[in-house]
């Protein structure tokens, strides 16, 4: 599919590939693709499915495993390496790197005490992570599972997004839920934008843009989106102008990303159990 194509609506030869997660009791909650963009990890319940694309345009079962206790909210990829962190009770950090017998291994656990965790981000040195909880603090560890900062309360909200700028100084979160914060964690000096609506996510582009949904394109020139009519939506980004509607989901399309390797292809996951994956 050419994205930034005109206004059409899609026909049967857009859809490359589309995989749909059999006996699972949730919803699709979450998609990311890895920064070489050879993996993509689905989030399911308390399930982490991580789908291999291959280069002939198809798509296998990497692996499949029970991540946490309870169910995930949030998954990031490691820049640079087949490593991601998932949320839940608490945050674990794993390795999907094939080893001899094993495809998936857990490296870490970072928690606190009654606490649980709504978001992480990578610093992009991959040296910490940062981590929102659902009373509204973040933390910052290091590899070794040590928590070196704490700012507690009012940083973020317990219904939240996550995001860090590319020199690694500034942690953007949703503040309030008509607000976002941008906090300059070294020096504690903030700055905001305001929103007219509920915040639900945001996206941080190459170029700094905050947005609530993912960057497509080459020049990130295309704005893609869910729904909860079951349809997926791309914008021009300077104009506004809706370029196209993508209509295969039948319920709620919770998430939408874009491939960090393949500029026109994106993935979307829905309330119908299906991971669609577009060009």
């Amino acid at each position: 599919m050419d994205l930034p194509s005109t206004s059409s609506q899609g026909g049967d030869d857009e859809i490359v590939r589309s995989k749909k997660l059999k006996g699972r009791q949730y919803a699709v909650w979450f998609v990311q693709f890895s920064h070489n963009g050879k993996y993509l990890a689905a989030v399911c319940g308390r399930v982490l499915d991580i789908w291999e694309i291959l280069d002939c345009g198809g798509s296998l079962l990497y692996c499949r495993f029970e991540s946490h206790a309870q169910r995930v909210s949030y998954i990031t990829w490691k820049p640079n390496e087949l490593q991601l962190l998932t949320c839940a009770e608490n945050v674990k950090w794993w390795t999907v790197a094939p080893t001899p017998g094993r495809k998936y291994v857990l490296l870490r656990t970072y928690e606190k005490q009654c606490l649980c965790t709504v978001l992480c981000v990578w610093a992009p040195d991959g040296k910490h992570i940062f981590t929102g909880f659902n009373d509204v603090s973040i933390s910052m560890w290091n590899l070794q599972g040590r928590e070196v900062r704490s700012w507690q309360g009012g940083y973020t909200t317990r219904i939240a997004d996550l995001a860090i700028s590319l020199d690694g100084e500034e942690l953007i979160s949703t503040y309030r839920y008509d607000k976002i914060l941008l906090f300059k964690w070294r020096t504690e000096a903030r700055r905001y934008i305001d929103e007219f609506e509920h915040i639900v996510s945001f996206t941080l582009s190459k170029d700094g843009y905050v947005l609530r949904a993912c960057f497509v394109g080459p020049d990130e020139e295309l704005i893609a989106s869910g729904s909860e009519d079951s349809m997926i939506y791309l914008w021009h980004r300077e104009t506004g102008e809706l370029i196209r509607t993508l209509e295969r989901h039948s319920a709620v399309v919770n998430c939408v990303c874009s491939n960090p390797a393949r500029p026109d292809e994106i993935a979307s996951g829905s309330d119908d159990r299906l991971i669609i994956t577009w060009r």
